[in-house]
């Protein structure tokens, strides 16, 4: 069963909505049998694509066993600790453009404290 979420005048079909703010929807939704977590903002524009949470499922589809071994074989660990240094954490989302680049979401340091 799927729920209509309109956002930005378009219709996003959606099979789990898990939270529903005035800012975004969370939802689940299969993919080719594997459950994934997205987040689509309300205002978002259509090219910025949608926010995939960055945890197991999403590394199995992406063809590795785990987020620990997606992580260690694309960014690599200075990577990870280079996105630590920028966010103070390592974040749970990553955004997916239309255009296929890939970045992390999170609310990053404003003072340069760690």
């Amino acid at each position: 069963m799927f729920t209509d979420v309109v956002t930005d005048k378009r219709v996003v079909k959606m099979k789990k909505v898990i939270e529903r703010t005035e800012q975004f929807v969370i939802f689940q939704d299969d993919f080719e049998g594997n459950v994934l977590t997205l987040r689509k903002w309300h205002r978002e524009a259509k090219e910025a694509g949608a926010e995939i949470k960055l945890d197991d499922t999403f590394a199995k589809c992406c063809g590795y066993n785990s987020k620990d071994e997606l992580i260690a074989q694309t960014i690599g660990e200075q990577g990870k600790q280079n996105v630590i240094a920028l966010f103070g954490y390592f974040p749970e989302w990553v955004r997916i453009f239309t255009d296929g680049r890939v970045c992390f979401v999170g609310e990053g340091l404003t003072n340069g404290e760690a």
